[in-house]
């Protein structure tokens, strides 16, 4: 892109057309990886999930063993 772009005035920015931009090749993963990243980020989130239950779990008998321990 910093090849085809147009710079302006700042330098960190720069423009580029839509023909330019249509005409680009843009590198997009197979049907096959596309998946194997679905169910990671699936298996992620459920392992997140899984991980959060747990600490809901141990935050509930933290209270628990308090309440008891100053009654």
């Amino acid at each position: 892109m910093r090849l085809n772009g147009d710079t302006g005035a700042r330098a960190d920015r720069f423009t580029i057309s839509d023909s330019v931009l249509l005409e680009m090749p843009i590198p997009v993963p197979s049907t096959e990886e596309q998946d194997w990243i679905s169910e990671f980020l699936d298996c992620l989130d459920q392992f997140v999930g899984a991980q959060k239950n747990k600490l809901e779990h141990f935050q509930t008998l933290i209270r628990a063993y308090l309440q008891q321990m100053f009654v």
